[in-house]
């Protein structure tokens, strides 16, 4: 298989992948970890905005 049949698979393994992800993303909440962190940020905020 020659370089360019190789790059044009992967390119459409990546859209494919970057579909399904922004598809993911429309039709469901954030995983736990995303949520976790967002909320460590928050929190970390809101301690310095105390202190």
């Amino acid at each position: 298989m020659d370089d360019f049949t190789h790059l044009a698979i992967r390119q459409h393994e990546v859209d494919e992948a970057d579909r399904r992800a922004r598809h993911h993303l429309a039709t469901s909440t954030p995983p736990q970890p995303v949520r976790r962190r967002a909320a460590r940020r928050l929190r970390r905020l809101a301690d310095s905005l105390e202190s």
